[in-house]
This record gives structure tokens, C-alpha cells and sequence, in this order.
């Protein structure tokens, strides 16, 4: 078993290595991307307009989940509800969403990173055997990794972004650890590159956009090492973040995102 500091040496010097790529990447950016874009999910604030109630129907709902839900059929009106604001729903749970939330309401940076906490820390450690059980266990997830029906949605892109802060800010557990190998496949690097530089608006400067693709990067390149010194060689690491095959996938991702650039550039981008 490899110790922890030859871990985090390995790590620095993968990270050396695979962090110039992407420092040439957001550099490339600057030049590639138009100078007033940025993505929606940046936004810091509700849409104007906004009544106090839509937006105070979406808090009550974040803090009946941070809170000990009473029944299954409570959790998952909740869960389906606030799914459904985002577009992210899939028909065949539409049953449960017996109160509908109105969906300008939901701010996707205001309201992601709570809804992944709660879920981590409140709802899946009470209700994982019950939802297993009548497996429902995807409706949780779905605020983690969303289906594949809604891989292309740009809600997907956003709620995947989320999740890799949300998962990596938490103690580790079986669960979350087994999440964040699943996410690490299901949403890569490339795609969650499209999240944060398709969704252009015009209040929003590059600079902003250029921040929050550090931010990525910074989470992706830190994984096999925040999963390693978390289990210390005490536990079994699942094989897809361990540092060879994790940083071999990246690489992958990295030349497929090389290549979408590079064809981005000869389109006159």
C-alpha cells in the first residue's frame, strides 16, 4: 500500500504535467471565446421579476429537506418538485410532484449546492434503505448525475458542475465515494467545459467564465488525492479514482477537449 505522501507525490507531479494543458486551455479562452460571454449558472441573483413567494416556496422546500422529513411521500413531492423546476424530472416520476414549484424561481447557484448537501448529509444517510427499497434511489441521484435522457440539457451540465464541489466539500462515505466515481464517468471534463462556456449572456463578463473553469479544473485535478488521504489506505479506493486510471480517463478527456477547440478555431471562433 503506498503511503500517503508518496500519494500526494505522485499527485504533484501529475498535476504538474497535466496543469500546464490546462493553464493553456483557459488561456486559449481568452483568445477563443467572445469577451462579454459567461454562463447563466454564474448568475448570483433571481431573475427580476421575481415574486417573494415563487422564491420563498423553493427556500421552504431546501429547508424541509435540511430537516427530518416525516414520510417518504413528503420526500418525494420535495424532491420531485424542485427537479421539476429545473427541467430535470424524468416523466416517469411527474406523479410525485403533487406541488409544482414555479420554475423561475429556482437559481441554480443559489439553490444546487444546498439541495446536494442536504441530500448527502440528511436525506440519502435517513431514507437510502427506503428508497432502495421501492427503487427510487435514481430520483435522489438525479441531483447528482442526471440520466442520460437528460445529458444534454444544459441543467444537466450545471447540477454536474455542482455536484463535484458539493460531493468533495463533504466527509467522504461508501456512498458518496461510489457517487463520485459514478460522476467522474458519467460527466467528464469535456462536458462539464460545455457547461461553463455555452450558457453566454451579456451580464456576465469572460473573466467570470475564465474563474469558473479554474474552479473545475482545480476540483477534477484534485480528486484522486482528496480520495486518497481521506482513506489512508484504510479502505478499498474504487478503481476509477485511483491516480493511474483517473488521470489515464483525463487525459482521454483533455485530447477530446483539445481537438473540440482546435475544430472551434478553424470555424472562426
Amino acid at each position: 500500500m503506498r503511503s500517503r505522501s508518496t500519494v500526494k507525490i505522485n499527485h504533484d507531479l501529475r498535476l504538474g504535467s497535466i496543469g500546464a494543458v490546462f493553464n493553456q486551455l483557459s488561456h486559449w479562452h481568452d483568445l477563443f471565446l467572445t469577451c462579454s460571454g459567461s454562463d447563466s449558472f454564474l448568475r448570483m441573483a433571481a431573475e427580476p421579476g421575481l415574486h417573494n413567494d415563487t422564491g420563498s416556496q423553493v427556500r421552504d422546500a431546501i429547508n424541509k429537506l435540511q430537516s427530518p422529513v416525516p414520510d417518504l411521500s413528503t420526500l418525494l413531492a420535495l424532491i420531485s418538485s424542485l427537479l421539476d423546476c429545473i427541467g430535470l424530472l424524468p416523466p416517469h416520476y411527474k406523479r410525485y410532484n403533487t406541488a409544482p414549484l414555479h420554475p423561475e424561481a429556482f437559481n441554480p447557484s443559489r439553490h444546487l449546492p444546498p439541495i446536494q448537501r442536504a441530500l448527502l448529509e440528511h436525506v440519502i444517510p435517513a431514507w437510502q434503505p427506503d428508497l432502495t427499497r421501492e427503487k427510487l434511489m435514481s430520483l435522489a441521484e438525479q441531483w447528482f448525475i442526471p440520466d442520460a435522457f437528460s445529458f444534454a440539457s444544459p441543467a444537466a451540465g450545471e447540477v454536474a458542475v455542482h455536484a463535484y464541489s458539493s460531493i468533495l466539500s463533504l466527509p467522504f462515505t461508501p456512498y458518496s465515494m461510489d457517487l463520485l466515481a459514478r460522476l467522474t464517468k458519467a460527466y467528464p471534463l469535456d462536458r462539464l467545459h460545455t457547461t461553463v462556456f455555452s450558457r453566454l449572456n451579456k451580464d456576465s463578463s469572460s473573466q467570470q467564465t475564465i474563474l469558473a473553469w479554474e474552479d473545475v479544473v482545480k476540483s477534477t485535478l484534485s480528486v484522486p488525492t482528496r480520495v486518497a488521504n481521506a482513506y489512508e489506505g484504510k479502505r478499498e479506493i474504487p478503481e476509477e479514482l485511483e491516480q493511474g486510471p483517473y488521470f489515464s480517463n483525463l487525459s482521454v478527456r483533455c485530447e477530446a477537449l483539445l481537438w473540440k477547440l482546435s475544430q472551434d478555431r478553424t470555424e472562426g471562433t
